[in-house]
């Protein structure tokens, strides 16, 4: 995790980053000094005391109900407390930050509380937000904004001031979500307000939705509007298991709406002079070539060459000696007498991108030409720019939104796809039904039975483990099928493929392992015990995704009663 840079991030007086692995990330100084075997790569345990095991109580390894574990530092003989806090890093994976303290983490008075958060919504920027707009840290299960709220301003943080715009400290999260859609919200409002709904949050959390965004238009700090992405990470606090959010906002468009200004722009010349770093002017009666502005490492070659060639000979050694041969057909044919006609006949400019360099090691351009003329166009001006750092840009941020759209549709706790991304599977599918184009499938569905007598007696931990033991055996049966979290206790999978040629001998299976951890019996979150149903698409009946799911949900509840009698019945004959 290279975006967390301890070094420049207040922690406490010892901190440091592992990951899912237990694996050191990274730790500052001051936990160095205590512990000399901290090293990045070593195993937490082993880097702290030296053991061949977990330590004792650890929340992490021994997945206790315990947020923090206490021990002694063989280094200078003092006691600290460890406190874990759930992360997840800029790749994707989870991980943990580990807060020691020489204090117990519940003897700290408020204030210490609250920076201590504050602290934390800053490993969760470091690692993740570099390019955050704007940040801030709440407690939704109380409805208060437990940071400062911070905007960031030319890459400049400023801590806002929230008692000049109208706000008493401590400041509810509801109430600052409220003045920000009536003052700066200016489109999606009904979905910023149903995503910055504090019940609706605490319900999706509870459902296993721990992460949210949306893209809308807003009006920046700067006062111009522009397109935002608004971000919502939840997770469970470990010493109160209070709900807490990281709210992150992100101006996405700068650029984008910077070169499409420039795109809109009607007096070509102009831009072309100010944005462009290569200007032609190309006579085509005489082919005469003027550079209206040229870089200062333009080829000294064809700088000389332009005074004797023809635009068409000046085009063809500028082709041939500096763009990828690969992409030398986007530009090349504008020496095509033909073509020129031809495009602009009713067009009056032409842009596109282009590769200079080799297939190693290149650069993207532009290139604009504008044409002169009402008519047959009598001349053109030629722009190229230098476009490598935009395209760039905009490619990483499709590189984040396709990671944010990982995110989102991946379930915390299991691992798999989430209720999201079931949703988006199902729209695809529902195309293709739409397009003829679907191929042969099946639906499966599954309840998880006894999930509230676990989490009753049990705990919630050992409920959690009853989860991630059911979606491992449904991934192990249907190994070859996308399985959903759809809800709290039920899973669906899609079966295609090898999976739906053989469907019925791996139901089968599946009911068998059922039928088998039945007859062990407890603990039921080892043997796990499920409902299941099992419906084809059938083009005759099905004119969606959801007709079939409707089936195998009736297929499923069937058996569920049927799975509830023979118990019964087992029951009454002991």
């Amino acid at each position: 995790m290279e975006g967390a840079d301890l070094k420049k991030t207040k922690f406490d007086n010892l901190s440091f980053i592992i990951d899912n692995d237990y694996a050191v990330k990274c730790y500052n100084d001051a936990s160095k000094i205590v512990f000399p075997a901290l090293e990045k790569g070593a195993l937490c345990y082993k880097a702290l005391r030296g053991f061949a095991a977990p330590c004792p109580d650890c929340p992490i390894f021994t997945a206790s109900k315990k947020g923090r574990i206490k021990y002694t530092a063989s280094t200078n003989g003092k006691k600290y407390f460890a406190s874990f806090s759930n992360m997840i890093f800029d790749d994707g994976n989870d991980g943990y930050v580990v807060s020691l303290s020489e204090q117990d983490p519940k003897e700290l008075e408020k204030d210490d509380e609250c920076e201590l958060l504050r602290r934390k919504a800053e490993v969760y920027r470091k690692a993740n937000y570099y390019c955050a707009y704007g940040y801030f840290e709440c407690n939704l299960s109380k409805d208060l904004i437990t940071t400062d709220i911070v905007e960031v301003v030319d890459e400049n943080e400023y801590t806002v001031d929230m008692a000049s715009r109208g706000f008493k400290l401590p400041i509810k999260f509801s109430d600052y979500v409220g003045w920000f859609h009536d003052i700066k919200v200016a489109s999606n409002h009904d979905e910023y307000k149903d995503m910055t709904d504090v019940k609706k949050l605490l319900k999706r959390f509870e459902n296993g939705e721990h992460y949210m965004d949306l893209t809308f238009r807003a009006r920046s700090t700067a006062g111009y509007l522009t397109w935002h992405r608004h971000s919502i990470y939840m997770y469970k606090d470990t010493y109160s298991d209070d709900i807490m959010a990281l709210y992150v906002l992100r101006d996405i468009a700068f650029k984008i709406n910077r070169d499409a200004e420039t795109k809109r722009n009607e007096d070509v010349m102009r831009v072309l002079a100010s944005e462009y770093a290569t200007v032609l002017y190309v006579d085509l009666e005489s082919e005469k070539v003027s550079f209206c502005s040229l870089p200062k490492n333009f080829d000294m070659d064809l700088r000389k060459a332009a005074e004797n060639l023809s635009f068409r000979e000046l085009w063809e050694m500028y082709v041939n000696k500096s763009v990828l041969n690969s992409d030398a057909h986007i530009i090349s044919k504008f020496v095509d007498n033909k073509f020129l006609k031809e495009y602009f006949k009713n067009k009056k400019v032409f842009s596109d991108i282009f590769r200079v360099g080799t297939e190693e090691n290149f650069s993207y351009f532009e290139i604009k030409i504008v044409k002169m003329g009402s008519d047959e166009p009598k001349a053109f001006v030629v722009g190229i720019a230098d476009k490598d750092e935009t395209i760039r840009a905009q490619q990483e941020q499709q590189n984040q939104l396709e990671k944010a759209l990982f995110l989102a549709q991946k379930d915390a706790l299991t691992g798999i796809r989430n209720r999201t991304g079931y949703d988006i599977c199902e729209r695809e599918l529902d195309k293709d039904i739409k397009d003829g184009l679907i191929s042969p499938f099946a639906i499966a569905m599954f309840d998880v039975n006894g999930l509230k007598k676990t989490n009753d007696v049990e705990g919630h931990d050992k409920g959690n483990l009853l989860l991630i033991n059911s979606s491992k055996l449904i991934c192990s049966v249907f190994e070859h099928s996308s399985v959903f979290r759809i809800g709290g206790d039920e899973f669906v999978a899609i079966l295609t493929g090898e999976d739906y040629k053989n469907r019925e001998k791996l139901f089968e299976r599946f009911r068998e392992i059922v039928r088998q951890n039945e007859e062990k019996g407890d603990p039921i979150y080892e043997n796990v015990s499920m409902a299941s149903g099992v419906a084809n698409y059938n083009p005759i009946i099905d004119s969606c995704v959801d007709d079939v799911l409707r089936r195998a949900d009736t297929l499923m509840y069937e058996n569920k009663a049927e799975m509830k009698a023979n118990r019964a019945k087992l029951r009454a004959k002991k």
